[in-house]
């Protein structure tokens, strides 16, 4: 990151914005480089999904932090598809520890990672919620959201997730129509998890906020990143 850039954030920080990193992989990490972008530039969050992961195993240089894992994995007879999980899933805790002190300093409102979740999950919202809570427990960290697109078939598995009590970070709300109906969605899910006997302000996000706008440190929800990806964290209770 160059002094320019740092400069920018710091100006979207006193705006009330909450930058995060997206496609953060284990070079930046156990560099110290990710930390450090925590502690000093103000990176409240992070995405650490597989793009970003499969894009580093391409690189000779990329793929060097994962060699270990990766041989014991093969040992264990893990198939390619479990190995990305358990990869991802590596870079995810290591990227909420990095992150955790913003969490609790914060009240839960910023200090997120957000992962992945299979897309064929995705596609069939019965499915969202097994896959969640496994992605969820693979990580194993209290600042830990899901991601899920405000699709027709996200919405309907984002509104599941949040019934479970899963966090949820919703992403490609690109309008304010798509951004209504994810906030109904984020209303319905939490409505249906008080229902379900869930101590909703123990852990809710917030809903997600119109495009190309930032809430006010003061209103205790999380900001977002540009790109239609919108990052929801928990409020006070």
């Amino acid at each position: 990151m160059t002094n320019s850039t740092g400069a920018s954030l710091d100006g979207l920080i006193s705006e009330g914005v909450s930058p995060w990193w997206d496609g953060l992989d284990r070079r930046g990490i156990d560099s110290g480089w990710f930390a450090s972008m925590v502690g000093t530039k103000g990176v409240s969050g992070a995405t650490a999904d597989q793009r970003a992961l499969l894009r580093a195993l391409g690189e000779d240089v990329g793929l060097g932090p994962y060699r270990d894992q990766l041989a014991d994995l093969a040992r264990q007879g893990a198939s390619p598809e479990d190995a990305v999980i358990a990869l991802a899933a590596g870079d995810g805790r290591a990227a909420g520890d990095a992150l955790y002190e913003v969490f609790t300093h914060s009240d839960g409102q910023d200090g997120y990672v957000s992962v992945d979740v299979p897309a064929a999950a995705v596609r069939d919202p019965r499915g969202a919620v097994p896959a969640a809570l496994r992605a969820t427990a693979e990580l194993a960290r209290p600042n830990v959201m899901v991601k899920l697109p405000a699709t027709e078939l996200g919405l309907a598995a984002m509104r599941a997730c949040l019934a479970r009590g899963i966090g949820v970070h919703a992403t490609e709300v690109y309008s304010p129509a798509r951004y209504r109906q994810a906030v109904d969605a984020y209303f319905d899910g939490l409505a249906a998890a008080s229902g379900g006997g869930l101590r909703v302000g123990a852990w809710s996000p917030p809903p997600p906020r119109p495009p190309g706008s930032a809430w006010p440190r003061s209103r205790r929800w999380s900001r977002c990143r540009s790109g239609g990806s919108t990052r929801r964290s928990t409020p006070g209770s």
